[in-house]
């Protein structure tokens, strides 16, 4: 007997945002259908959505892009009842990919995080997975 997930992790949108056609309403579109048939294939796992981390276009530019990502991330969330952890936020939002080179943390591109960096991102995210979970025992507890 096969079993299979209690949860699907999509942490995903970084490279969309670096698209120079991306396009919010179609990124949203596509995440959409890609939610439904996770949803087909396992009905019963839950699905969380992490958003993308913050970057910068050519090293030099804010990525405007990585905040329409994030916000289309948010409204998957809301709209298809899926959960969300809010990866760009946590990094400090627009611009913070420079704090986390200047700390060690990020890849001199200014798009993707070090070893280091992710493993923090991940301990954060695990840490709030046991926070929530928590809180889920205490709601449900006789």
């Amino acid at each position: 007997m096969l079993l299979g997930p209690d949860l699907v992790i999509l942490s995903i949108g970084i490279n969309d945002a670096h698209d120079p056609d991306f396009n919010a309403a179609r990124y949203e579109a596509n995440y959409r259908e890609l939610i439904r048939r996770i949803r087909v294939a396992e009905p019963g796992a839950a699905i969380l959505l992490t958003t993308n981390t913050d970057s910068y276009m050519k090293r030099r530019f804010v990525n405007k892009n990585a905040g329409a990502v994030r916000d289309a991330m948010l409204r998957l969330s809301a709209n298809e009842g899926v959960g969300v952890w809010d990866s760009w936020g946590v990094m400090g939002g627009e611009a913070s990919i420079r704090r986390w080179e200047k700390a060690g943390m990020a890849k001199a591109d200014r798009v993707h995080l070090n070893r280091a960096g992710y493993e923090l991102l991940g301990d954060l995210l695990f840490g709030a997975m046991i926070e929530k979970y928590g809180e889920h025992l205490k709601r449900t507890a006789p």
